[in-house]
């Protein structure tokens, strides 16, 4: 009798565990795509990083108290793009004309934005993690400094500098 009542609680648990992974996927695999497409330079490589983020997310959903799904999923996400850049390969690999490359329909920004994308791209890491958080995905900077797993004031020198480094490369653009 306590068998089935067991085995009756990890069933539920697991369709609980796949309800919440499939509404991730659903809710939050574009933004994710596009976080890593911009810090690795390469869709099929970030479309991997998406798919792995969410692996990981499944192996540790239930180990980890988790206060905000995005942000929870977005520093998995930084974490795994970053460990794919570490790799001796990529390092070996010339993707500078890749972004540029791309058809615009691919890079999910108007026209007029794909300048200031492509010199979003360009950035240092620090960085450009600072910024895709704070302005692309829209965390404010006590949820980007929380998810970079840095100081305020750290993240808030960061998106300073990639502000400066961009006006300087922009030149005339007003709107940069």
């Amino acid at each position: 009798m306590m068998t089935s009542v067991t085995s009756g609680r990890s069933a539920e648990n697991a369709d609980a565990r796949e309800q919440k992974l499939t509404e991730w996927v659903d809710r939050y695999s574009e933004q994710l795509l596009h976080l890593c497409f911009v810090y690795l330079s390469d869709w099929h490589l970030a479309e991997d990083a998406v798919q792995n983020t969410f692996l990981k997310a499944w192996k540790r959903m239930d180990s980890q108290e988790i206060e905000n799904d995005r942000a929870w999923l977005c520093r998995i996400a930084l974490n795994t793009a970053r460990d794919l850049r570490r790799e001796k390969w990529y390092r070996q690999t010339d993707l500078r004309c890749a972004l540029s490359d791309l058809p615009e329909s691919r890079l999910s920004v108007e026209a007029e934005d794909r300048t200031l994308f492509l010199t979003v791209c360009g950035l240092p890491e620090n960085q450009k993690q600072a910024v895709l958080l704070y302005y692309y995905q829209g965390f404010t900077l006590e949820e980007t400094a929380r998810i970079l797993g840095k100081g305020i004031t750290t993240v808030r020198r960061r998106l300073r500098r990639a502000e400066q480094t961009l006006k300087l490369e922009l030149g005339g653009m007003e709107d940069a």
